[in-house]
């Protein structure tokens, strides 16, 4: 048995749900490709592996069966329910932003604390908090939030960079409460209440909301605000989008049109399991742009219109 297939057994005995990765990414290929009926359906209910985080779990014969067949796979942690995870990347500024935050507000607490195999400084630091909405638009560059909807990687995996194993940082093994300020910074703020927005129509077409879902691509939404496309033509289903501090493989997927969003580190609410948040073009333009105020978005694309 291999040091890693031993430690994924210990996790789990332990109460993590994991699951095997090839480098950063899944294992198991998907179990849905494009054109399986289930595809950006399922989630994770079908029986079959192939689900990404959704297949992470603590089952110890199932994790056993994992390893045995796939002895040197790196280790995905589920973010367990009431703790999220602050991944400080020195690569995007990262540290300098932290170094910001701890300048203006104090230290974190003394906790869990993964130290990624690249060997740049890169640090997981786990915090237990309110299991709530949270959002890490506000953090900076470098600086990324992982919830119960996504996972990290756990030691003693391999980096595939690097070569060199995710470690513990020496100190608590378990997640200590999230400093009041860091949970008020990742706290998303709510709209301010406006009188309710009458349908707007051209004519006797359809509304200016309709149009511009219709009309407009996804470049248009996501580009003005530093997105880029990650693959796809940007518009069909399965293309990928970054947001522009990203960290990760992929912010967000298009799937039947929509945009469903994956990072809590952008002002749009974050798709989960059992909870799928698919957002229109026009419905992500006025959370971007207006900050949800759709009344005020309508009447900025009427004003193009009529200019």
């Amino acid at each position: 048995m291999t040091a890693i297939a031993n430690h994924a057994q210990q996790l789990a005995a332990a109460g993590w749900e994991i699951f095997p990765l090839r480098g950063k990414a899944p294992l198991f290929k998907t179990a849905h490709p494009q054109g399986d009926p289930l595809w950006g359906v399922c989630k994770g209910t079908c029986g079959r592996i192939g689900h990404g985080v959704l297949d992470a779990t603590s089952d110890a014969e199932t994790v056993r069966q994992w390893w045995r067949q796939n002895p040197t796979a790196n280790i995905g942690g589920r973010v367990p329910k009431g703790v999220a995870v602050l991944d400080v990347d020195p690569r995007s500024g990262g540290a300098d932003n932290m170094t910001a935050l701890v300048r203006e507000h104090g230290r974190l607490p003394s906790t869990l604390t993964v130290i990624s195999g690249r060997g740049d400084g890169g640090r997981h630091f786990y915090l237990r908090c309110p299991d709530r909405p949270l959002s890490g638009a506000g953090l900076g560059s470098g600086l990324d939030l992982k919830t119960h909807a996504g996972y990290c990687v756990l030691p003693p995996s391999i980096h595939p960079d690097t070569g060199h194993p995710y470690r513990m940082q020496d100190g608590p093994r378990r997640p200590e409460r999230m400093p009041d300020w860091l949970l008020t910074l990742l706290t998303p703020q709510a709209p301010p209440q406006r009188p309710p927005a009458k349908v707007v129509t051209i004519g006797a077409g359809p509304g200016i909301a309709d149009r511009y879902s219709a009309e407009a691509s996804w470049n248009d939404v996501l580009g003005a605000h530093g997105w880029r496309c990650a693959g796809g033509d940007g518009d069909s289903d399965g293309s990928r989008w970054l947001h522009p501090a990203a960290t990760s493989s992929v912010s967000a997927t298009v799937r039947h049109g929509l945009l469903f969003v994956y990072s809590p580190n952008t002002p749009l609410p974050v798709t989960e399991s059992g909870n799928p948040v698919g957002l229109t073009r026009f419905r992500a333009y006025a959370l971007l742009t207006h900050h949800g105020d759709m009344s005020a978005a309508a009447k900025t694309l009427l004003g193009r219109v009529a200019a």
